[in-house]
């Protein structure tokens, strides 16, 4: 017996969302989902509150309940493992594009999964995939975004790195909206990206409304700490570093922090 129903379903462009009150976490759904029968591409899970939200390398995220977009998308991608990292760096132009669109505002990303204003994050991206002979067969992609969250709701150690398009904009904003605007910019770019098999389409997008290029990075990457300035992302989605050697570093993953502005 799965351990959640779904409350209600409905339908946006493609997609067949699924609603839930109370999950762990809606990529662990998914990916559960996914074990036990086939679920369609473009099928999302949405929750109201997630128990157990998680981000990259293990991380918590802090998924309250009504106060944000708490989704996961499903594709079948068949891509190459190779390719596959730059699904990422496509939804977050597909995410800073929704959030463009319908707020009026002008977010930022950083590389390669994060979402800012300012200096503060507002939503995290999470992909996780499955593999069959050196293809990614599906992809569950998780998006977190802090919606109508008051600065001083945040828990103590997310109010100096986190805000929400409350904050922002200063006015609440309905989910289902923010969650349709989101969807319907991935829609184009993923599609976009399976016939272009690249992300050189989005290369010139991504350091317009880029967080990191410029600045002084540190990536934990191949069990390696990595410092440098980030000069640039290639046409695969890899940031470029120059080490303070001189040394130009590309690099597809990994967790990045910022140290200074250059």
């Amino acid at each position: 017996m799965e351990p959640y129903s779904h409350d209600t379903v409905r339908a946006a462009g493609p997609f067949q969302i699924f609603q839930f009150g109370t999950v762990h976490s809606t990529n662990t759904l998914a990916l559960e989902r996914l074990q036990s029968m086939d679920v369609p591409e473009f099928t999302v899970f949405l929750a109201d509150r997630q128990t157990e939200g998680r981000g990259r390398q293990g991380k918590h995220w802090d998924s309250p309940k009504a106060a944000g977009v708490w989704m996961s998308i499903v594709v079948h991608p068949y891509l190459p493992l190779s390719v596959a990292s730059q699904l990422t760096l496509v939804t977050a132009i597909a995410v800073r594009r929704g959030l463009a669109h319908l707020t009026g505002s002008s977010p930022n990303i950083k590389w390669p999964n994060d979402i800012f204003y300012g200096n503060r994050k507002v939503c995290g991206i999470l992909t996780e995939t499955t593999v069959r002979e050196k293809q990614v067969k599906s992809a569950v992609i998780g998006i977190g975004v802090n919606v109508n969250i008051l600065p001083n709701e945040f828990p103590s150690y997310l109010q100096k790195t986190s805000t929400s398009l409350l904050a922002v904009t200063g006015k609440e904003w309905d989910r289902d909206r923010v969650a349709d605007a989101i969807l319907k910019e991935f829609a184009d770019c993923y599609r976009q990206f399976l016939t272009e098999r690249s992300f050189a389409k989005f290369r010139q997008e991504w350091e317009t409304f880029n967080h990191t290029l410029g600045k002084t990075v540190q990536v934990n990457y191949n069990h390696a700490q990595i410092s440098g300035v980030a000069t640039g992302i290639d046409p695969d989605g890899c940031l470029i570093i120059q080490k303070n050697d001189g040394e130009t570093i590309r690099i597809h993953s990994g967790e990045l922090q910022m140290l200074t502005s250059s």
